[in-house]
């Protein structure tokens, strides 16, 4: 996940995990080890959210790992409700573990 197509999230234009490692980006973007590179950006992120439902249903599962994840995706609605008005957090990570996983899940764009 990186990277954004329109508007940033950081700044108008860009992307934190871009702006906050350029360098690294640059080294993605410029690998020639990389035979097909695919950006998951915030266009495709914000598209997909930690709902009430969904955290509902982590909730049913009790391990010590939904337990933490349920704390981070309620900080994480806290801050994205106070700095950019969304109802829910979205699940930018998740998504790029999506495409890898299947990505028929995806609409691929060029």
């Amino acid at each position: 996940m990186g990277g954004c197509i329109g508007m940033g999230n950081d700044t108008p234009s860009a992307e934190f995990n871009l702006l906050n490692d350029p360098d690294a980006a640059h080294i993605v973007f410029s690998s020639p080890h990389v035979p097909r590179l695919v950006m998951v950006p915030l266009e495709v992120t914000h598209t997909v959210f930690a709902t009430k439902q969904v955290r509902d249903r982590l909730r049913s599962i009790v391990s010590p790992f939904s337990t933490t994840l349920d704390y981070l995706l309620h900080y994480f609605a806290t801050a994205y409700k106070d700095v950019y008005q969304f109802d829910f957090p979205p699940l930018h990570d998740p998504c790029a573990v999506a495409y890898v996983a299947n990505k028929d899940l995806f609409e691929e764009q060029s």
